[in-house]
């Protein structure tokens, strides 16, 4: 039976699961800024680009698919560990990278781990909860997580900004870094920052440990029927799956939202380099693209319970995106800053949206079986994160970027008459 030791240091568990995913997500947020300009500065091509995420993908893929054998096989502590380590693996890569192999195995370690350690952090919050207050903490905890989202960008499109006009001084100082090319040092320097943060996040976690007797990490949970259910009948348990409501709208919003992701933080980023917005620029547009999840998610909660549940919450909150998106499309790239400012508007939606992806699931299983289904339930957001990269740089390479991104509209038509049809289904 695994058990997690606590001796208390003055916060609580939930406060201090807050930090480190705070802490995480400012690393996350400034490499996903980073990362991408990065390849595009050594490679030259969105198409690349593309073929490196879908390799990510795969590795995010397989990992999703065996995420409920590893949660029933070792404690979340081993499994956020593990994660934790290959983010930092993923860094040391990207410092020597120089062929296309080598940003394999960086972009597929770093997406390994943008799997492990943010699901482990999310049952955690779980774990913590008691099912009255899951809705108001999973809003919260994903406002505070959206605050790193909102600076990140900013803080990495600042540094690397600060870090190309002071390069020369830098090296002056700190005569080392001469070793790093040149016209990669204002992306190595950020990297470097990003790499502290994961490790100060490891390290909280590592000094505290956590009191948690969770029924999926008891012996009782491991009989052989249980490891039936898990490894010999995932083709029932998907099946299964897709027969309760709840967890159907949670599979169906995380695809979307992954699509979605996938766009503004690869290639949209691309996207406003192309119309020469400076690093600065970018990185606090896609800042201020997080701001309404920062502000509006912890409201989630009340917003569920005036308009009559999570389903009429998802409806409510994928028009109000849809017709921002919409209108931004719709004016077109001739004045890109008046393109963003509306897709930042959109966001209003997405803050409604993307806490309901936990909250449905766990409304729709129970503690002792969601190990059953978790595997399931995260494989929708990893299988359109695989295949996304992959179809919006092969549209790239025949049609452009920018008409690429004009068919984002389109993507949500589908969307809402799924959306209708289960809510009107038992």
């Amino acid at each position: 039976m695994f058990h997690f030791r606590h001796k208390p240091r003055g916060l609580k568990n939930s406060t201090l699961i807050t930090v480190i995913s705070v802490i995480e997500n400012y690393a996350s947020a400034m490499m996903t800024l980073i990362v991408p300009l990065y390849l595009y500065a050594v490679f030259k091509s969105e198409l690349v680009i593309g073929q490196i995420s879908f390799v990510s993908g795969i590795a995010s893929v397989i990992i999703t698919l065996t995420l409920g054998f590893l949660l029933s096989s070792f404690s979340r502590a081993i499994l956020y560990k593990l994660g934790a380590f290959l983010a930092l693996g993923s860094i040391a890569i990207f410092f020597i990278l120089e062929l296309v192999p080598e940003a394999y195995i960086a972009h597929s370690l770093w997406g390994v781990a943008g799997i492990l350690t943010p699901a482990i952090l999310s049952l955690y919050i779980r774990d913590l909860s008691t099912p009255e207050d899951l809705p108001h903490n999973q809003g919260v905890y994903s406002a505070v997580v959206n605050l790193a989202w909102l600076t990140g960008p900013m803080i990495a499109g600042a540094l690397i900004s600060f870090f190309e006009f002071q390069q020369e001084s830098i090296i002056q100082i700190f005569p080392v870094l001469s070793a790093i090319q040149s016209e990669y040092f204002l992306y190595i320097m950020p990297l470097i920052i990003a790499l502290a943060l994961y490790f100060i996040a490891l390290f909280i976690f590592t000094w505290h440990k956590f009191v948690i007797k969770h029924p999926h990490l008891q012996e009782s949970e491991k009989s052989q029927e249980s490891d039936q259910v898990h490894h010999h009948k995932y083709l029932g348990n998907f099946i299964e799956h897709f027969k309760d409501k709840k967890r159907t709208l949670s599979f169906i919003n995380q695809s979307f939202i992954a699509v979605w992701w996938i766009f503004i933080f690869t290639y949209f980023a691309i996207l406003l380099e192309q119309h020469e917005v400076n690093a600065t620029h970018i990185g606090i547009i896609l800042g201020l693209i997080s701001l309404p999840n920062v502000l509006f998610e912890a409201f989630v909660d009340s917003f569920m319970k005036k308009v009559g549940g999570s389903e009429n919450a998802l409806l409510y909150g994928y028009g109000f995106f849809f017709i921002f998106v919409s209108a931004a499309f719709f004016i077109g790239y001739e004045n890109i800053y008046i393109f963003s400012v509306l897709l930042i508007l959109s966001q209003i939606g997405v803050a409604v949206t993307e806490p309901l992806q936990e909250l449905q699931y766990f409304e729709g299983t129970d503690e002792k079986t969601e190990g059953k289904f978790y595997t399931i339930h995260k494989l929708g957001g990893e299988f359109f994160s695989l295949v996304t990269p992959v179809l919006i740089g092969i549209g790239i390479g025949i049609w452009g970027i920018d008409s690429v991104f004009q068919i984002i509209p389109f993507l949500f038509i589908p969307l809402f008459g799924i959306l209708f049809f289960l809510k009107g289904r038992n």
